[in-house]
């Protein structure tokens, strides 16, 4: 009588499946950071993206027409009169340079604005005028951005950045700052955008140019030549 072979029944032993769950494991704790710095920079790229649209609507306005013009709120255009903060900012930008999408200045990943509904657009017309759409005035605003520039500025001259920079250090404060302490994007009245830790620079002497023409610094008053008053930024209402 010859003897059947039992088969051997398919599936892990203990020490393939533990093998196994070793190597998800690694392969979890390298992949996972990976994919998460990806994601982080593909949100800051959109960010960068955001704020060099405005910079260009910026420029649109103040250098279109016979002479270069500045945007020093409040102000009077035609039949509208724009506020003196970031909402007649963006509304003048909203009808001088046709840039009207809210989203440009609210980020999803600002955690002020996390859960904030946001309209379709900045401002709408009627009978003419322009008008600022409420639930986009008392959303916190992702950029900061500075009045009364002048028409004549150098092209190192910020325009806007990444909200919760403190003009005068030069660093984003953890606190309500978009990326914390991480650092912030800065529009330049070339058009140019750039991410920054911070603004000290390496040798700590300043990122920035100073327009007193005495060389670097690390403060957005110095580098455009303005004061604490003419900072316009909004965290909502």
């Amino acid at each position: 009588m010859k003897n059947k072979n039992t088969p051997r029944k398919s599936g892990f032993t203990l020490v393939e499946l533990l093998t196994v769950i070793a190597i998800i494991g690694i392969l979890a704790a390298i992949l996972i950071p990976t994919v998460g710095s990806v994601m982080d920079n593909a949100r800051k790229s959109a960010a960068s993206s955001n704020l060099r649209q405005i910079g260009q609507a910026y420029n649109i306005y103040t250098a279109g027409g016979s002479r270069p013009k500045t945007i020093n709120l409040p102000l009077t255009v035609g039949s509208d009169t724009f506020t003196q903060d970031v909402n007649g900012f963006a509304t003048l930008l909203a009808k001088e340079a046709d840039l009207n999408d809210p989203k440009i200045w609210v980020l999803g990943d600002d955690d002020l604005a996390a859960g904030a509904t946001l309209p379709v657009v900045v401002a709408t017309q009627s009978g003419g005028s322009w008008t600022v759409d409420g639930t986009f005035s008392s959303a916190p605003k992702s950029f900061t951005v500075m009045n009364g520039l002048s028409a004549r500025a150098s092209s190192t001259t910020p325009v806007g950045w990444t909200r919760g920079l403190n003009a005068t250090s030069g660093e984003w404060d953890d606190g309500d700052a978009v990326y914390g302490d991480e650092g912030g994007h800065v529009v330049f009245k070339d058009g140019h955008v750039e991410f920054f830790d911070d603004l000290l620079g390496e040798d700590g002497s300043g990122a920035l140019v100073n327009t007193d023409g005495s060389g670097a610094t690390s403060s957005i008053l110095d580098a455009t030549g303005k004061t604490a008053g003419d900072v316009l930024e909004d965290k909502g209402s």
